[in-house]
């Protein structure tokens, strides 16, 4: 079973999507600003001549943004999936530590479960800590702690 913090991804999401939007909104404003000025100018001299262009600059720069920050925003959420995760199987556990590696533990090694100070859901043991950053979904963390005392009852059982 794999356990992913979805609310770090939204998280990821939401920032750079507000950050797309202000980009846009700038260049967007920088582009009918242009166009008011070449309408002013066109009374004066012919349309031709000042290149009535700045819609598809616009309209090509919005692209680069867009393909710019779903690109960043995909290494991102990449990033996420591919080491900020806890895979639970059997009786042990993997995540990452506080340095990113990722630890393997039994669930007789935790002695404490539970968010640290900065609320972040981690597991201490005497072989290190996992930390899985961000705020983890109380759902999420339920799960983990069913699954770490059923693995315990199972083995408390079994001796």
């Amino acid at each position: 079973m794999k356990v992913i913090n979805r609310s770090r991804i939204l998280t990821i999401l939401r920032t750079y999507f507000f950050v797309f939007l202000a980009t846009y909104t700038i260049f967007l404003t920088f582009a009918i600003s242009s166009q008011e000025r070449i309408d002013l100018f066109s009374e004066i001299m012919p349309p031709e001549l000042l290149g009535l262009q700045i819609f598809s600059i616009a309209i090509y720069s919005a692209l680069a943004i867009f393909s710019f920050f779903t690109f960043f925003a995909g290494v991102s959420i990449y990033k996420v999936l591919s080491s900020e995760y806890f895979r639970v199987w059997g009786d042990f556990i993997e995540g990452p530590n506080d340095k990113g590696e990722r630890v393997l533990m039994s669930f007789g090694q935790i002695s404490y479960m539970g968010r640290d100070l900065l609320g972040q859901f981690s597991l201490v043991s005497e072989v290190g800590t996992m930390i899985l950053p961000g705020k983890l979904s109380v759902s999420s963390e339920r799960i983990i702690g069913r699954s770490i005392r059923a693995a315990r009852l199972k083995n408390n059982l079994q001796d």
